[in-house]
């Protein structure tokens, strides 16, 4: 690959699409190099006082409580892990597996539903408020997860735990490096003609917009919409509502690159005699690219569907085409921290009666197009979408913190390691195999995509010919036939040699699903990309009061939950805190710096005494400021240790930086919105400096620490 590295005296910056990553055995052959890569010249640590960062460190880390390093520890460490059931060790928040403890919860409030089909479990109406159970058009076919949410949510027993704020959009202009400051609705830029509104049901009377000027702007009291104020508000006005915020101009399609075709805006029930929010339940064949280049939010929200207690997170269920419609909606997003409250009008780009970006198979749905609508607003436009992660969408679906692991240069025990772990700690993992720039999506001879996201939804342990293999289950979010055609899949021959008892515990099914085993082996083998999105315990605690399923109880013990803590800070010139990377001796000490004390649970895992410790640094903004030329900056992070008994009360100094090497750190600097670092440490007080490549470059950041012990931190 192509080098865009700046090769500098002590740190290396390089595009995410550099070779970045340690080579993990170098790392365990030589304990006391800090591993630059040359021509970076770098200085001895002390004896016995080792590099412990980057790859080799979060490889090493995951090792740790395992017993050993090689394949036969963690797999023993597997079967010892795995329900008494002898199922697989899964995700407890897949679809599938979440349904299978929910369903006894059904019949407890079943009484709470109208006419459900016996056939196919559509609900024809409801006792207490068609407004929650028709998601669109004339039914609505939930599964038993989406069921039971929307029964507590009735009650009032949802909504309690997660704090949700109204979103409020930023003037880039005006983007100083502190609080977002609320947005005054723009002068559209292009004009785009009126199109008279259809109203699907029920009948109101709709008022003709003027060109170019957001209508609904006099009636709203200021930004930040709620979305029940303006639903009634419309309703009792006879009004569709309008989004000032986000206007059906030019302006929010696009702030450098026009459509090639002539967009007009029209509402579903303008495409459409009968839309619907939802129909046959949310699936990953709701979720079909358009002509914006934003697969990577596609591919995430493809993933979300799999998992019915986080996709009711982001669509809230009480809203429809039906009743009490009145052209607004709105969806959750976790936002550099907090989750927000995104208020859309229904107005979706279209270009000859079809809609122009996201869609689903599935004509009469338009929940995942104004999902993306709503995530376009949330980042200042559908063009500033264009490009991305899948790992950077996922945070913002769940609140998760995700990592990278490239398995071609990563241990093999190291990667079923975080398998296990993750697995266990309830994280979700996505893989992908590189592909040609010039061939995207092409199938491979043995069946897998190249280019293209697949979940792993279980892992298990199996006896074969008298010897322990490690199977993966993987799931293709097309869900079609194009599944692995090698061992372990679909009618191989491998599976005539193992019990009908065993396959139905672990629940094999043959299928042209999407859905596949293959072993461990051939899994590393054949991927190069894995992505694991770590969940916390306050996330599993709102699914448990949506559902009333205790994860905890259910499956995996409470001290294998992440527990979180954040911090907001920025990087300022005019604040002198834009210190830079420590190539800058002199102002590197100027950067925020971060007292953080971790302490052991009683009860841990690794049972070690020690703490699993992953630090994220997410920059915020930096989507939203591409209309201003900007982009994401190269960061980076280093945590340094005082020690059991060390104490910090101010920041530390250039001398205490020139002595003191850090104990784990990123060990380049990528132009990515998040950069993270996993190590394990004992109990004590540690230090975390994020920066920037650059001294000087400005910019807002969030830093996150995830631990399975208890932890708390403050601003030296």
């Amino acid at each position: 690959m192509a080098n865009h590295a700046k090769l500098v005296d002590q740190e290396i910056y390089r595009s995410p699409v550099d070779d970045f990553e340690l080579n993990y055995q170098e790392y365990l052959n030589d304990d006391d190099d800090d591993k630059q890569e040359a021509p970076v010249a770098v200085s001895k640590a002390p004896k016995g006082k080792g590099s412990n960062h980057g790859l080799g460190c979060r490889m090493k880390g995951l090792f740790d409580g395992f017993g050993g390093t090689d394949l036969k520890t963690i797999m023993r460490h597997l079967r010892r892990r795995r329900p008494k059931s002898g199922q697989a060790l899964t995700n407890f928040m897949l679809s599938g597996n979440m349904e299978k403890v929910v369903d006894q919860h059904v019949k407890d409030f079943v009484h709470h539903f109208g006419r459900i089909n016996p056939e196919n479990g559509r609900i024809m109406g409801a006792l207490r408020g068609n407004d929650f159970f028709n998601f669109g058009g004339l039914h609505n076919n939930l599964g038993n997860t989406g069921k039971v949410y929307l029964d507590n949510l009735m009650k009032g027993k949802c909504g309690k735990k997660r704090k949700v704020h109204k979103f409020k959009p930023i003037v880039v202009e005006e983007l100083d490096f502190g609080a977002p400051k609320p947005a005054v609705p723009a002068t559209p830029k292009a004009p785009v003609a009126p199109v008279a509104p259809v109203i699907p049901a029920p009948a109101v009377t709709p008022q003709k917009p003027k060109v170019d000027e957001p209508t609904y702007a006099d009636s709203v009291s200021d930004f930040g919409l709620d979305f029940e104020t303006e639903r009634e508000k419309c309703l009792r006005n006879k009004t569709l509502f309008e989004d000032p915020e986000f206007p059906a101009t030019a302006a929010s399609l696009y702030y450098r690159t026009p459509p090639r075709d002539r967009i007009i805006w029209k509402r579903p029930g303008e495409i459409i005699a009968n839309p619907q929010l939802i129909t046959q339940g949310e699936s990953r064949f709701d979720v079909k690219q358009g002509a914006l280049g934003d697969c990577w939010f596609l591919a995430a929200l493809a993933n979300i569907t799999l998992y019915d207690a986080l996709f009711y997170r982001i669509v809230p269920p009480n809203q429809s085409f039906t009743e009490n419609y009145a052209g607004i909606f709105h969806f959750q997003f976790w936002h550099y921290g907090k989750w927000v409250d995104v208020v859309v009008d229904d107005r979706l780009p279209t270009v000859n009666n079809q809609l122009y970006y996201l869609h689903s198979a599935d004509n009469t749905e338009f929940w995942s197009a104004l999902v993306e609508k709503a995530y376009a607003k949330l980042h200042g436009g559908y063009e500033n979408l264009d490009g991305g992660t899948t790992a950077e969408a996922l945070e913002d679906f769940t609140g998760g913190l995700t990592e990278y692991f490239d398995l071609r240069k990563s241990e093999k025990a190291a990667v079923l390691a975080a398998l296990v772990k993750g697995m266990e700690m309830g994280s979700l993992f996505g893989c992908s195999i590189d592909a040609d720039a010039n061939i995207k999506e092409a199938q491979l001879r043995n069946g897998l995509v190249c280019g293209h996201a697949y979940s792993i939804t279980a892992i298990h342990s199996i006896t074969y010919y008298g010897e322990d293999t490690t199977l993966l289950r993987l799931r293709n979010p097309w869900g079609n036939e194009k599944e692995w055609n090698g061992a372990w899949s679909d009618g191989s021959s491998e599976w005539s040699k193992i019990d009908e008892a065993t396959k139905k515990q672990i629940d094999v099914q043959f299928a042209r699903d999407g859905e596949f085993w293959m072993s461990f082996e051939d899994f590393f083998s054949n991927f190069t990309q894995m992505e694991v999105c770590n969940l916390t315990a306050e996330i599993f605690d709102e699914i448990a009061e949506m559902t009333g399923v205790n994860r905890a109880t259910e499956t995996v013990e409470e001290e294998h939950q992440w527990h979180e803590i954040m911090e907001d800070g920025e990087w300022s010139s005019k604040k002198g805190t834009a210190g830079g990377c420590n190539n800058n001796p002199s102002t590197y000490p100027k950067n925020p710096q971060f007292s953080t004390f971790f302490t052991a649970p009683q009860s841990s895992i690794e049972a070690d005494g020690n703490v699993t410790v992953i630090v994220a640094v997410l920059q915020k903004y930096r989507r939203e400021l591409r209309s201003k030329g900007k982009d994401v900056l190269p960061i980076g992070v280093s945590i340094y240790s005082l020690g059991a008994e060390g104490t910090a009360r101010s920041p530390l100094t250039a001398q205490f930086f020139s002595q003191n090497r850090p104990i784990a750190r990123t060990t380049v600097f990528v132009n990515t919105r998040e950069v993270t670092v996993r190590f394990r440490v004992p109990p004590g007080q540690y230090v975390i400096v994020p920066c920037t490549f650059d001294a000087y470059d400005d910019a807002e950041f969030l830093l996150r620490v995830y631990a399975n012990g208890t932890l708390k931190s403050s601003l030296l």
